[in-house]
Formats: structure tokens, C-alpha cells, sequence
């Protein structure tokens, strides 16, 4: 099954934002706002950055998720064994994200750890 999010116009804005300078807090924001354009299941995206020992949120696209609800979806931002941070989604339609999704979430979450 082809997913919704198609990764490869989201890694090519992030790195034409990379080449113009953007801070790393500009490429998660492109990030998340890319992914929640691509409609249902992304109704919300959060990008978090390592800060010491945990997490900080960095950037977001959609409404605040439910505070009782975690992420439908959770993909670290990593390279090699060192993780730089996560991106979670929320989705609004129960088990929508699937192996292609996932996927697609991964390709992001990997051309972030080149790009920060």
C-alpha cells in the first residue's frame, strides 16, 4: 500500500532550506507543517530535539494532541546510536498508520539527523 505522506517533496524542501541556512528549529517546523499538509491520518505533528537527558518540543503542526493520548506515532530522530530527537503524530483515524506510513516517517526522520 502507497501511504499518504510522501516523504521525497518533504526531504527536498528541507534541504533546500538546509542550503539557504535555515536553524534547525526552521527545518523541524517545515517538517511538521509538510506532513500535517498531507492530510488525514496527520492531524497533528510534534518534533521534539534532545535536551541532556530528555526532550524538548521544538516544533508543531495541528492542534494540541489529547494530554491523556500519546502519539499514534513515534520515530526517533537518530544518527548512528546518538538520538537528536523524535517526531510524534497523532492521527485521526484509529490504525491508519501502517508499514508504508511508518516508512515514509522514517525517510523524514532520517534526512533530519543529516541535516542537524
Amino acid at each position: 500500500m502507497r501511504s499518504v505522506l510522501r516523504p521525497d517533496p518533504v526531504v527536498r524542501a528541507l534541504q533546500g532550506a538546509f542550503c539557504r541556512d535555515a536553524a534547525p528549529g526552521q527545518l523541524l517546523r517545515i517538517a511538521a507543517e509538510r506532513m500535517h499538509a498531507a492530510g488525514p491520518p496527520y492531524a497533528s505533528v510534534r518534533m521534539f530535539l534532545r535536551a541532556g537527558e530528555g526532550m524538548t518540543f521544538a516544533a508543531g503542526a495541528g492542534p494540541e494532541p489529547e494530554a491523556a493520548r500519546g502519539p499514534d506515532l513515534a520515530v526517533p530522530i537518530a544518527r548512528r546510536d546518538e538520538v537528536l530527537g523524535r517526531i510524534e503524530v497523532a492521527g485521526n483515524a484509529p490504525g491508519r498508520f501502517d508499514e508504508s506510513e511508518t516508512g515514509a516517517v522514517r525517510e523524514i526522520a532520517d534526512a533530519l539527523a543529516v541535516l542537524l
